[in-house]
């Protein structure tokens, strides 16, 4: 397991059918500054499951409690306590549950062993050194510059970007970075994922805008998304990552996963629960042993409780969440069948052009909101200088008859206001 803070938070309103939400610190790390910013706090990458509209979807909760993000790296070094060392490590007074522990234990360190080299501050430099720093480090610090600069147009964004970008291009050819560092759990990865959004962004705000900029940007977007694509693959390669569960086997494992942390059941329950999540073949190595973590400390956990760090901002979050969880009332009560209708109005044109370029038949209006499905919801609250929150929504929508190529629909709403309805992908 990472070192990254958890806390979970009760939701006596509920936030899509949950009664409490585990969150974290999001932390970013900026390669092109060798900065770290710690913005607030977020679910876990992955998300969690909740429910809107009675469909299961992926929720992804974003809270930021402050203002400014605050730079780790620059500030004071605490001083460190000390660690005395534990010679002998506290027996379950449970014979039984004392053997339980061991034997998961015994399991964890076998898989552990399987694990790959974890990544190293040597070889983020070895990357960085590959494609060298005048030649991506600084040209990156210059684009995200000029992209978060809100006095400019974005037009003007796109003009001073695109140039920038489109003169990367000869980087991302052919890379041949030694295997060990062709992984996608780097923050050099990270790194060159979010070039590739922005990359990506200034292409189509650039056509929104009808700003021309040349072919050598879709050129570079087309180099670096084969680079990034390689990356996860070796990362897959690296930690022997499993087939991708069917829609159905997902459905079934999330279920489990629920039950198995989060449902009450009495202990042996979800230890039966975890035992046979860790031993699906499906599951990656990670999760598998997350699993064996939870059980043993579900095990020896029972009946006591655990002294935790209390989260910094606890009562801010708890209002963020509070807050949030009244908008997602409000759109629980809106209804899916407004909300399809409202996204299948902003792309009708879209979708009639998508259809006819791949000799599809036609849809009705009513024929393709019907065939949109909610798939997940990300959500982000901010706290303004007034100590006012606002509440950020994306709502994806997926078109069971596939009109867009794999691609989905995403309405934003700020506060109540819809914004936009895209199709992203």
């Amino acid at each position: 397991m990472d070192d990254t803070k958890r806390w979970r938070f009760q939701v006596p309103g509920g936030l899509l059918s949950r009664k409490t939400l585990t969150i974290e610190e999001k932390i970013d790390f900026w390669l092109e500054k060798q900065q770290e910013w710690f913005y607030g706090y977020t679910t876990a990458e992955d998300g969690v499951k909740g429910v809107l509209w009675g469909k299961k979807i992926d929720l992804y909760v974003d809270i930021r409690p402050f203002g400014p993000p605050i730079d780790l790296l620059a500030q004071p070094s605490q001083p460190v306590r000390p660690k005395t060392k534990q010679q002998n490590p506290r027996r379950l007074q449970d014979p039984e549950k004392q053997a339980y522990v061991e034997r998961v234990q015994a399991k964890l360190a076998e898989l552990r062993a399987q694990f790959p080299p974890p990544v190293t501050r040597e070889m983020e430099e070895r990357c960085i050194a590959y494609f060298g720093n005048e030649k991506l480090i600084i040209p990156m610090a210059e684009v995200f510059k000029v992209w978060a600069d809100g006095s400019l147009e974005l037009a003007d964004k796109c003009r001073k970007t695109a140039p920038v970008l489109g003169g990367m291009k000869d980087l991302f050819v052919d890379v041949k970075l030694p295997d060990e560092l062709m992984r996608d759990d780097t923050k050099f990865c990270e790194g060159l994922c979010k070039l590739l959004q922005l990359a990506q962004t200034v292409e189509a705000t650039a056509e929104q805008q009808q700003v021309e900029v040349g072919s050598d940007l879709a050129e570079m977007i087309r180099c670096l998304d084969r680079l990034t694509d390689r990356m996860i693959e070796g990362g897959e390669r690296l930690w022997n990552a499993p087939r991708k569960m069917t829609p159905e086997e997902y459905d079934a494992y999330i279920d489990k996963s629920i039950d198995a942390e989060y449902s009450g059941k009495h202990l042996s329950e979800r230890l039966k629960l975890l035992e046979e999540l860790w031993e699906d073949p499906l599951v990656d190595m990670q999760e598998r042993a997350e699993y064996m973590e939870t059980a043993i400390k579900a095990v020896q956990s029972e009946g006591r409780k655990k002294a935790a760090l209390p989260c910094p901002h606890k009562e801010a979050v708890q209002q963020h969440l509070s807050a949030l969880a009244k908008r997602l009332d409000a759109l629980e009560q809106e209804g899916e069948s407004a909300w399809q209708r409202r996204a299948a109005q902003e792309m009708e044109t879209t979708c009639r052009a998508w259809r006819e370029d791949a000799e599809l038949p036609a849809l009705s209006l009513e024929e393709f909101a019907a065939g949109l499905r909610v798939s997940s919801l990300i959500t982000k609250t901010i706290t303004d200088e007034t100590g006012a929150i606002h509440i950020r929504l994306e709502i994806t929508f997926i078109d069971k008859r596939d009109s867009f190529a794999g691609h989905w629909i995403t309405a934003t709403v700020e506060d109540d206001l819809l914004k936009s309805v895209d199709l992203e992908g």
